[in-house]
């Protein structure tokens, strides 16, 4: 009779190494970008170009970096399927007070 759930060790050996570690770096580096670049601009007046133009490239970076680590996600399963999705929600909503 199998074990529910699974012990860590089994659950580490099925999962591909490199495809952890990107999505690990993923989503730790589009954390700390797209906070830090929303922080910067904190008392945020979008004007003519809307809110797209008053955002920083380096949080579209970052953002591109949780898709990433969404789509690796549900290839490895657990908490690294769920955990970018929470990120995302996070960083959407980092620059309001």
């Amino acid at each position: 009779m199998e074990e529910f759930p699974p012990p860590l060790e089994v659950l580490a050996r099925e999962r591909p190494r490199p495809l952890v570690l990107a999505s690990s770096v993923a989503m730790a580096g589009a954390l700390v970008v797209c906070v830090s670049s929303a922080l910067a601009i904190a008392n945020l007046d979008p004007g003519w170009g809307g809110l797209l133009a008053a955002i920083s490239p380096a949080w579209y970076v970052g953002l591109a970096a949780l898709v990433f680590a969404i789509i690796a996600g549900q290839r490895l399963g657990g908490v690294f399927a769920g955990l970018p999705v929470l990120l995302l929600q996070f960083v959407v909503n980092a620059h309001r007070k």
